[in-house]
């Protein structure tokens, strides 16, 4: 199960309207009610992709200087792959109808998870297994 249910990727970091764009389209989707993450660090956009991939978030939200002069945000499906073009107005309410939350709302109406199984803590570092090369 992933973190979080979407990673908003800001392609280029040094360029201010597009950071500012990808801060609102995160603070947008927040409003809405998506568990949401942004990528801001100052790293290649395919660093950045990677690692929402091996994180396994499923859906990444691109914000990039094209996007950014079309008015759209890219939006990735990871179980698919496929990838659509979405006007940054309609952001929030498509991720509310094609997102639905893993868990249950609290009373705040903020997701809440159920039934987390943490792993144990080890003792001593003898109780962590490793590879010795």
């Amino acid at each position: 199960m992933a973190p979080f249910q979407a990673v908003v990727v800001i392609a280029q970091q040094d360029d201010l309207a597009v950071a500012e764009a990808g801060i609102e389209a995160y603070q947008a989707l927040l409003d809405a009610g998506v568990d949401v993450i942004v990528d801001d660090r100052p790293v290649r956009a395919g660093v950045k992709f990677s690692d929402a991939e091996l994180v396994g978030i499923p859906f990444r939200i691109t914000i990039g200087k094209r996007g950014l002069a079309a008015g759209t945000a890219e939006i990735t499906d990871r179980a698919s792959g496929s990838t659509v073009h979405v006007p940054f107005a309609d952001l929030p309410s498509t991720s509310a109808r094609t997102w639905p939350s893993r868990w249950p709302p609290n009373a705040e109406g903020h997701p809440v998870p159920q039934n987390v199984k943490w792993l144990p803590k080890p003792q001593n570092h003898d109780d962590i297994p490793c590879i010795l090369i």
